[in-house]
């Protein structure tokens, strides 16, 4: 029989920020852990060939993204997360479910939010940085 572990899908996480935990919309998060190599086939001459695998790393920098509300609480959030930014100052990510989570530090937003004001808006936060393993 399977356990809930392999058969639940992981649809609620807990993000915190800074150790803050914020409020964002159902369903927006997603999570990029970065990392990527690059597989090439080479040639010696004649039938012979191998296949090599190098890693790039100008991959291994991770991304998080996920939609807040637009209330006054979360439009401070994402100015300051900007500003952070803008300043070179990092923060660090923190994506909880119940048996497992995933850490990043050295984040920075990378996007600019766009506020959509209205009864359902919301701000999109992406981050980029170091997945922390």
């Amino acid at each position: 029989m399977a356990t809930i572990d392999q058969v639940r899908v992981l649809s609620t996480p807990k993000v915190m920020v800074d150790g803050k935990t914020i409020k964002i919309e159902a369903n927006s998060c997603e999570v990029q852990i970065g990392g990527a190599g690059k597989v090439r086939a080479v040639s010696s001459g004649g039938d012979s060939t191998e296949i090599v695998h190098g890693v790039d790393a100008s991959e291994f920098k991770a991304h998080v993204k996920f939609s807040v509300p637009a209330t006054a609480e979360m439009v401070e959030f994402t100015r300051s997360l900007r500003d952070k930014a803008n300043h070179s100052i990092a923060s660090t990510v923190r994506i909880i479910e119940d048996h497992h989570q995933f850490a990043f530090d050295t984040m920075f937003m990378v996007n600019k939010p766009t506020i959509k004001y209205g009864a359902d808006g919301t701000i999109d936060v992406e981050m980029e940085g170091k997945h922390v393993p």
